[in-house]
Order: C-alpha cells, then structure tokens, then sequence
C-alpha cells in the first residue's frame, strides 16, 4: 500500500479495512484484487468464515513433511531431451484430473541426478509453483510410469503430508476454499508469479474426518480408472475412446469436489 493509504482493523473479526476507499472502488480496480497479500479482500474472509463453522481449521505448512521443487533443465553438455531416458514431468502434463503421462518428454541420467530429491512418492501433490495462467494446478502422482524414476521441473512442487490424506488435500485444493487462497497468493500488489513454498505451508485446511477423508481417496481412485483409460486412448490415437472416458473423469472429480465444499459447510456429512 501506497503512505496515502489509510486503514483500520476490526479487532473483533481480524480484519484490516481500508478506509481510504470504498468497496465499490476497489472492485472497479483493473484488476480489482491486485491488493497487498497482507490484505483479504472480502471474498476471500467469507470463504474462510465459512469453513470455521464446523471444523478445526489447520495450515498445510505443519502436516507437510517435503515440499520439494523441481529443476530447470540446465544447457550443459549432454543435458537435453532425449528420444530414451528419465521422463520429466512439466507443468503441461499435469490436467485437471490427473498427470498426462502419454508424451512426457525424457532426460538424460546425468541431469536426473540433480533433481532427484524432487522425484514424488505414490500419494504425492505436484502442484504448479510459476507459470502464468497455471499458479496452483495439481494432480496427485500415483506411481505411473510404475517403479521408473521420473523427473520435476522447477515450475513444480512436490508435496507431501504427514498425516492428512493427499486425496483429500487435492479434492480441497480444487474447491472454493482451496481456489481462493491459491487466488490472493496470486493477487498481491508486487503482482507475485510464484506460489513459494512459504504460500503453500499458509494455506488453511479444515480437519474432516479421517473416514470421509479416505472415502475421498475411494472415490478419487474410481476417477482415476477413467483417467487412466483416457491416457491410454489418448496413446493409442483414439480421439473417440479419449474424450469419452476424459469426460466421465472429468464429471466424476467435479462431483467429488462439490461433495467435498458440501461436508466441509456442513451440508452433508460424507461425499458417499
């Protein structure tokens, strides 16, 4: 904020308000939430309110065990892509549903070395750390190319939890409440690209259950399976056999995610 700008707090709900102008000018600001990261715009204090309702609200940062970034490929002798090699997966080939493994590009072993501290676990979240246009895109990593190394690159995170279920941290960060702490991080009067590890260890996540936390894995994996045959087609050429079973995927992970923002509002007590 500017040393024109004025503001108070409202101590009672910790809030910082800006006095200097009204809502209505702020939301005709182009973009109107290009605000300080210190500051919660109202929709984003809401969204927040209504998932302290039920739950126990906790930040990502203490149940994260790594979250480990990937690597750029580097122009050094040897280091490129190459026809047969390590897979590396980019911020392309993480979808909405799941990780594109049908055309991964491939490294040599030497440049692999160095990054392998990022190669994910089953269960892992890779989630986009830069790039514009794709800050906060994930898809968990469940062990395909199987038993194989595979590469990062440094656009990308690799996230994982201690005791919190990975399924139900990728179903969170695809709903609202998820969506919209991912947003501010990308709102930030420095007009901040990166969602740094700091950014990621703030989110806040509310405490379900640990039974409806393993029914999101169930019902994650049942997406999966189409997921999986989508890749398969889309391998084999089969554009007709692709967006079939991409869109049955797609369907089933949008419905998981309505049923996630439905427990955790309290609308519903399960997602089956």
């Amino acid at each position: 904020m500017t040393n024109n700008t004025k503001q108070i707090v409202d101590e009672k709900n910790g809030v910082m308000i800006r006095i200097d102008k009204t809502l209505k000018d702020m939301m005709d600001e182009k973009p109107f939430s290009r605000l300080s990261t210190d500051y919660w715009h109202p929709k984003f204090e809401k969204t927040l309110m209504e998932m302290d309702k039920k739950f126990k609200i906790e930040k990502l940062g203490k149940d994260l065990t790594r979250c480990n970034q990937g690597d750029g490929l580097r122009t050094k002798k040897g280091d490129k892509y190459v026809s047969k090699g390590i897979p590396m997966i980019s911020v392309i080939d993480i979808k909405f549903t799941g990780i594109d493994y049908s055309s991964l590009k491939q490294i040599v072993d030497s440049h692999f070395q160095r990054i392998s501290k990022s190669q994910p676990k089953y269960g892992d979240i890779l989630i986009v750390r830069s790039g514009a246009g794709s800050i906060g895109r994930s898809s968990l990593f469940l062990g395909k190319p199987i038993n194989q190394k595979i590469g990062i690159t440094g656009h990308i995170n690799t996230l994982g939890f201690k005791k919190i279920n990975s399924f139900y941290v990728e179903a969170y960060l695809k709903t609202i409440f998820g969506q919209q702490q991912i947003e501010r991080y990308e709102s930030g009067v420095s007009g901040q690209t990166e969602l740094t590890q700091n950014c990621i260890a703030e989110i806040k996540i509310p405490l379900i259950s640990d039974k409806v936390q393993k029914n999101i894995e169930k019902e994650y994996l049942k997406m999966n399976n189409f997921h999986e045959k989508a890749m398969e087609a889309k391998r084999e050429n089969n554009e007709t056999e692709y967006q079939n079973n991409i869109q049955i995927a797609e369907k089933m992970l949008n419905d998981l995610i309505e049923k996630t923002e439905q427990v955790i509002r309290g609308e519903r007590k399960d997602v089956i």
